[in-house]
């Protein structure tokens, strides 16, 4: 781009820049921490990889379900889990000595591509 045309341009189309406090104000809402924090539990892979999975078994899938379909240790499994109830990412329905996991769909499907 030029610099006559990039005068051109930049003096038609002036661009709106938000104050400082309006800003701010918007980084420091709740809504960016939650999202923030949302992002951090789902960014793990072995997590990523439950929620996709439970996000296609609708009927839900057992914790000896999830470590066999992964390769991984029921223990490792359960840790992981664990840490996706505690953010309600995740809900179990227990059935006697079992327990089948499903997934809070309306608060994972805005992190899902």
């Amino acid at each position: 781009m030029s610099i006559r045309y990039a005068r051109l341009f930049f003096t038609r189309n002036p661009v709106t820049v938000p104050s400082t406090e309006k800003l701010q104000r918007l980084l420091s809402s709740e809504a960016v921490t939650s999202g923030h924090t949302m992002i951090r539990v789902i960014g793990g892979l072995t997590r990523y990889r439950i929620i996709v999975l439970l996000k296609n078994a609708p009927s839900g899938l057992t914790v000896t379900g999830l470590a066999r379909i992964l390769g991984a240790s029921p223990s490792q499994i359960s840790h992981q889990i664990r840490i996706l109830k505690k953010y309600r990412l995740v809900f179990g329905n227990p059935d006697g000595r079992t327990v089948t996991y499903r997934l809070n769909a309306k608060k994972v499907d805005p992190f899902l591509v």
